[in-house]
């Protein structure tokens, strides 16, 4: 499991997923926890099927009790499914979960997104945007609707929970072309 460090002033942000050793029938997600002194706020924490690997990648960084808060931003099964063994990992933990939710966080400018901004792609396992025109394509699917409130945050990173991290002037790419699609219900 790639780990990739966001932020690390004064908090830490820190992104778990691009596993290249995945097998081929699960969705590749990213998994997010900021680091703020001596607790810990884990997001999107994953489906049941990479539990073991993302609770070892997580002990490189800080100890199971320091995990004071479980974030999830939305009930898909590939997010949140492996909640039953965080509930046991972590019984004292508070979890949230609701329709789809977005934590920003201004000192760092890092919006994690949940399914805005997200991508499923097959064999890819680079963690940044690199070619944004030519991603596009990954991204249709999910963006049919979310963008008013979002354009008054100023944003360095936007952190979807599938596919890779908008960073710099690729924000506002994006947020430029999710505002530009047609939405509705008339749309297929």
């Amino acid at each position: 499991m790639q780990v990739t460090e966001l932020c690390d002033a004064p908090h830490r942000w820190l992104v778990f997923g691009r596993d290249p050793g995945k097998p081929d029938g699960i969705i590749d997600t990213n998994q997010y926890m900021v680091i703020i002194g001596d607790r810990a706020l884990l997001m999107d924490p994953g489906g049941i099927e990479i539990f073991a690997p993302m609770l070892g990648a997580i002990l490189h960084h800080v100890r199971v009790d320091q995990i004071t808060d479980v974030f999830a931003s939305h009930q898909d099964p590939d997010i949140i499914s492996s909640l039953g063994l965080w509930d046991q990992a972590l019984p004292d933990a508070k979890l949230h979960s609701s329709g789809n939710f977005n934590i920003y966080d201004p000192r760092c400018k890092i919006l994690m997104s949940g399914d805005i901004g997200a991508a499923l792609e097959k064999g890819q396992t680079i963690m940044f945007v690199e070619d944004f025109d030519s991603y596009v394509r990954h991204m249709r699917m999910f963006h049919q609707r979310w963008i008013a409130r979002v354009r008054k945050l100023d944003i360095e990173y936007m952190a979807p929970q599938h596919g890779r991290i908008f960073k710099g002037p690729d924000v506002q790419r994006f947020l430029d072309w999710f505002e530009a699609l047609p939405v509705g219900n008339a749309i297929a």
